[in-house]
């Protein structure tokens, strides 16, 4: 199949295809069809369906390598429901966990957002079990399948 041409348009913004996704690229790892050619550059955000969900890792002439916030062992802060940052722990297949406060007033389907100027989201609250005394394990997902993505958004 012929992959499409990346594509700007005027808020600075390329979409660029979904050359290689997790089971086809290294777990929570994506290769898009964009490079140094479209203004691509290493940390420039990734987002799909309004959602960020990772960042450039290295760029070439015309694609690039894209590590997701949910990548085994990276940590993401952000902030849930209004409560104060706290550290997201990427678990792999997209997904994060994180340990909280018992009393942390947290809800299977709350919105994790990255605390920024633009605050953007990036995780949703999947449950929360109990991880010892005082304490709760929240698990969090990408609010897309990173497994089916065809086409990201390259914040340039």
């Amino acid at each position: 199949a012929q992959v499409p041409p990346s594509l700007e348009n005027e808020a600075g913004l390329l979409i660029a295809p979904v050359l290689a996704r997790p089971r086809w690229s290294a777990y929570d790892t994506l290769v898009v069809g964009a490079g140094y050619g479209d203004g691509v550059y290493v940390g420039a955000r990734i987002s799909a369906s309004g959602f960020t969900l990772g960042e450039v890792v290295e760029v070439h002439g015309d694609s690039s390598l894209v590590s997701l916030y949910s990548t085994a062992g990276k940590t993401v802060v952000a902030q849930i429901a209004g409560t104060a940052p706290l550290e997201l722990v990427g678990v792999g297949g997209g997904a994060f966990e994180a340990l909280v406060a018992a009393d942390m007033p947290v809800a299977a389907g709350d919105g994790a957002f990255a605390p920024s100027p633009a605050p953007s989201l990036f995780a949703v609250v999947d449950a929360k079990v109990p991880a010892g005394e005082g304490v709760q394990k929240i698990h969090l997902r990408l609010p897309v399948n990173i497994f089916e993505l065809r086409t990201v958004t390259v914040d340039l």
